[in-house]
C-alpha cells in the first residue's frame, strides 16, 4: 500500500468566496418571484432572456401593447422591491 502524503496547508486549495454580486443576484431573484405571474413571464422573457418585445408577445400569445405595459410595470415593481429609482 502506498503511504498517503500529507499536504502542507499552503498547498490545499483555498475555498473561494462567493462573488461580490452574489447578494445582488439573490435580491434580484427574490424580487422577480414577488411579481404577479403574468408580469413575471414578460419580465423573464425580456429582461433575463433578452428577447425582443415582439417575440415575447408571440410566445405569450398577447398583443405588443400589453407586453410593453407589463414590461414597464415589471420595471416599476422591481425598482420598488430593490429600492432603486428605476431600472433601464
Amino acid at each position: 500500500l502506498r503511504r498517503r502524503q500529507e499536504l502542507p496547508l499552503e498547498d490545499l486549495p483555498q475555498e473561494e468566496a462567493p462573488p461580490a454580486d452574489w447578494d445582488t443576484r439573490l435580491d434580484l431573484e427574490a424580487a422577480f418571484r414577488t411579481l404577479p405571474e403574468e408580469i413575471q413571464a414578460v419580465a423573464v422573457l425580456c429582461l433575463l432572456q433578452e428577447r425582443k418585445q415582439r417575440e415575447a408577445a408571440k410566445i405569450l400569445g398577447i398583443g405588443l401593447p400589453l407586453v410593453k405595459y407589463r414590461l414597464r410595470r415589471a420595471r416599476e415593481l422591481l425598482a420598488q422591491s430593490l429600492g432603486k429609482e428605476a431600472l433601464p
